[in-house]
């Protein structure tokens, strides 16, 4: 499975931390299975080349069994997108 972070619409937030590029660090959302759904603050040049190693945590610590069922969804999900194009290459 494909892991990926998003920026999340209440990054416009003016309590947003720095990070140490000295621009404000966005929200972004965790994808992947280790912290799925889980938000951060990371570098605005994430990404990209042009960026810092600032990493925050925005939300506290979830309960171990919130991973196990997002991750197992994420996996459900994947599964059928794989499914869905094996059914649309056989069109």
């Amino acid at each position: 499975m494909q892991g990926s972070s998003s920026i999340s619409s209440s990054s416009v937030n003016a309590s947003m931390p720095h990070c140490h590029c000295g621009v404000r660090s966005p929200i972004r959302t965790v994808w992947k299975c280790d912290y799925p759904g889980r938000r951060f603050y990371g570098c605005s040049g994430y990404g990209t080349n042009k960026r810092c190693s600032f990493f925050q945590w925005y939300d506290p610590d979830p309960l171990a069994r919130y991973f196990d069922v997002i991750c197992k969804l994420l996996e459900t999900n994947e599964g059928i997108r794989s499914e869905n194009m094996e059914l649309k290459k056989s069109r």
